[in-house]
């Protein structure tokens, strides 16, 4: 059964409705009463079209069966096949009064085509609730499994980013996300694993920072070859002055007596000793440091500079070479191994080059001898360490390259590892959603087949007998009946087709043929949800209690629905109604709620739109038993809607008295002047006018004849035109003070009645 409405999207007077708090569940039956333009027919309408196939309304209903409760938004729901509205729509779409022999659809046959029907709908029906049993566990499947993919995306996109954030751009945490990890997935295909070793060496490389570039040193090999060879030379060469023989066989006496030469410049006595100069002993030092003994003094001065020079730019280009540490780990190990052979090579070469230079200094004290060079100075190579300087300073020119290829790498590399479980979960996801997909079109196929078949027209053999003795009880006679032909039924008169059937009587006719409809082909009555609009507004008031009670009898009493929803603005047929549910036993066991629907006005985006909403009607078993005419419902809704206005300063109380005032005022002045002035039943003007020139008061007396002026002229008031709200309190006051006027004691006695209170009623607005 139809629990509640939870939402309609757009339809008529119902747009973005939503059940108010308070609003009553439907139960077994239900009987809603309302005033003309409150929304019923609405309802019913687009229950109806929902039935049919239509979603366009956007409709949410609450139901329940045998499965428990669901929310229901698709028409193909099993539910929806038990649905059935009887309305205006339906008595012009089954029934065909204007053709010329007034003939309907069958509505019960039986035969072997019948049988043949009832199987296959059987088959249909059972296939149908198997589909719609496994659609949901398939779509499921397919959730699951996009799910499974999505989870498996995700956490990838993590690691990367766990690896990889410190990068930045690509890889920031708010940019690399699943769809990113889904856009590599298709580029891992056939990509052979990356290897524990390069995994590592790739994430230490991304999460390392950038080094300096080291200085390289210009010379890398220091070569004293030609210095050695120059050194021979000047050993074995001697000079060719007359030597002194004291200081020729003493090195350092003539060091120390050339030294003492500027000294001496100029004197005739020695510093040292005091003895005489004299130009003998001047012209024999000059002969022995003559031309050629400085000549070769400065070449071994000059050579021994040189071999120190090379020496010392050896130790400056060792030196410098950079600490470890400061180079990339990569060449961290064979530049250790390269700066400590050049260590150890410049101490070699230093200590030959300090030989070498002994070598020249001994030969400055003997020039006068022959000398042989023992000495080998072997070349100093730094070029080993070098190239792992440039290597490195390579590698410091292409970090942000590498680093960007590493981690394209790592990448790569976490992808793939999901890769094979996530295609797995997408196949599986696939696999399900194409089984949905089967299911849902099978299913659509279904409906229209079940639809189909109930639509069928098949050898009649209608229960004619049964719905004449029907039409014969409702109608109070018995002229019109219904006789069997090859398509269907004939509408007859006195035994002739039918012409010009009243509205009352196309009503009678096609209530009958909904309630036999509702069990067609077979089908079963206690599956069938009846929705009924207003099914008694046509028929003549003698027939209503005849209407009301068939269909207590065949909805309720006899063979009860699984649901019955009855709409209706006729009071006489609602109070019957409501009469017969207060009276039902629990041990009947049938639920049911008694409800009212109205409507109010909101203002909604500065434009005032009216709202149906639905509530209980009165709880209290002694106030709804004084509202069993329409007379005293019609006062108490007036005068509680007033006294709400009256008594609390709220707009939208007010906007729902300017909505009751065009239809309910009007009906209640006219149920109060048929009996206070019955000479004027059925014509409201002059009962106004009569009653009005009683008032004493010419303030209440205007405002009563400005509310017959616009409200009076029409047979049916027009609801959809509120009153102007400012008058709305003024009206309603008159109409009270116009039934005190003319009958106080009826005016004491309804409030008291109803539990009004007068003092209210009458006060200033």
């Amino acid at each position: 059964m139809i629990r509640a409405i939870r939402r309609i999207e757009n339809y008529r007077i119902f747009k973005g409705w939503v059940p108010e708090p308070g609003t009553p569940n439907w139960e077994s039956v239900n009987v809603v009463y309302g005033v003309n333009g409150s929304g019923k027919s609405t309802l019913a309408s687009l229950l109806e079209e929902f039935a049919a196939g239509s979603t366009t309304a956007g409709l949410r209903i609450e139901v329940e069966d045998g499965s428990g409760r669901r929310t229901v938004a698709d028409p193909s729901d099993p539910i929806t096949r038990h649905l059935h509205v009887f309305n205006a729509a339906y008595v012009e779409r089954n029934l065909k009064f204007d053709e010329p022999d007034n003939q309907v659809v069958p509505l019960l046959v039986l035969g072997e085509q019948a049988v043949d029907v009832a199987e296959r709908t059987a088959e249909a029906e059972a296939r149908l609730r198997e589909v719609q049993s496994e659609l949901p566990r398939r779509r499921g499947l397919a959730e699951e499994a996009n799910a499974r993919a999505q989870r498996q995306a995700t956490a990838c996109a993590q690691i990367i980013i766990a690896d990889l954030e410190t990068l930045g751009g690509r890889y920031a945490g708010r940019s690399y996300r699943a769809n990113q990890v889904k856009q590599v997935m298709g580029q891992v295909r056939g990509l052979e694993p990356l290897s524990a070793e390069a995994l590592e060496a790739d994430l230490a490389l991304v999460k390392s920072r950038p080094l300096a570039r080291c200085p390289v040193p210009n010379h890398l090999i220091f070569d004293t070859a030609d210095l050695v060879t120059k050194a021979r030379e000047l050993l074995a060469a001697t000079v060719t002055a007359v030597a002194i023989d004291e200081l020729q066989s003493n090195g350092a006496a003539a060091a120390w007596a050339q030294a003492g030469l500027p000294l001496h410049e100029h004197r005739e006595t020695c510093l040292f000793c005091a003895g005489p100069l004299t130009p003998e002993r001047w012209q024999a030092l000059d002969r022995h440091f003559d031309e050629s003994a400085r000549s070769m003094q400065r070449s071994l001065d000059g050579l021994i500079e040189s071999v120190g020079g090379v020496r010392d730019a050896a130790a400056s280009a060792v030196r410098a070479l950079p600490d470890p540490q400061l180079l990339h780990e990569s060449v961290r190990p064979s530049f250790v191994t390269a700066r400590a052979s050049a260590v150890e090579d410049l101490e070699r070469f230093a200590q030959d080059a300090a030989r070498l230079i002994q070598e020249l200094e001994r030969k400055k004290h003997q020039l006068f001898t022959a000398l042989e060079l023992e000495v080998e100075v072997s070349p100093l190579d730094i070029q080993a360490a070098v190239e792992e300087l440039e290597g490195h300073n390579s590698l410091c020119d292409s970090f942000a390259e590498r680093v960007q290829a590493a981690a394209r790498r790592i990448e790569l590399e976490r992808v793939r590892a999901v890769a094979e479980d996530y295609e797995q979960a997408l196949s599986e996801a696939r696999t399900a959603q194409e089984a949905a997909e089967r299911l849902r079109e099978e299913e659509a196929q279904l409906v229209d087949t079940l639809r189909e078949l109930g639509r069928q027209d098949l050898d009649p053999l209608p229960l004619a007998e049964e719905l004449n003795d029907d039409l014969a009880r409702l109608l109070g006679r018995s002229d019109l009946s219904l006789t069997q032909g090859d398509a269907g039924f004939t509408v007859c008169r006195n035994g002739q087709p039918a012409r010009h059937l009243s509205e009352g009587e196309r009503t009678a006719l096609s209530l009958l043929y909904f309630i036999k409809s509702l069990s067609r082909h077979g089908a079963s009555l206690a599956d069938a949800i009846a929705i009924i609009d207003d099914p008694v507004s046509s028929l003549d008031g003698n027939i209503v209690a005849g209407v009301s009670a068939h269909l207590w009898a065949r909805l309720v009493a006899e063979r009860q629905c699984r649901q019955v929803i009855m709409l209706t603005h006729n009071f006489e047929l609602f109070r019957m109604w409501s009469n017969l549910l207060d009276r039902l036993s629990s041990r009947a066991g049938i639920s049911f709620t008694i409800q009212e629907i109205r409507v109010r006005s909101r203002n909604v985006d500065s434009t005032v739109r009216r709202i149906p909403y639905f509530k209980h009607w009165p709880q209290d078993r002694g106030l709804r038993n004084r509202l069993r005419s329409e007379y005293h419902y019609l006062y108490w809704r007036a005068a509680s809607t007033l006294i709400s206005c009256k008594t609390g300063d709220d707009l939208e109380n007010e906007l729902d008295a300017a909505a009751i005032l065009p239809n309910v005022c009007r009906r209640l002045l006219e149920g109060f002047l048929a009996f206070r002035y019955p000479q004027h039943l059925g014509n409201l003007r002059n009962g106004l006018e009569e009653a009005a020139g009683t008032i004493d008061d010419s303030v209440t007396r205007t405002r009563i004849l400005n509310f017959l002026h616009q409200y009076s002229h029409n047979e049916e008031a027009y609801t959809g035109r509120d009153i102007a709200r400012p008058e709305t309190l003024t009206v309603l006051t008159a109409v009270f003070e116009l039934i005190a006027y003319c009958d106080r004691p009826h005016f004491d006695a309804m409030c008291r009645s109803l539990d009004l209170d007068m003092g209210v009623l009458l006060s200033e607005p």
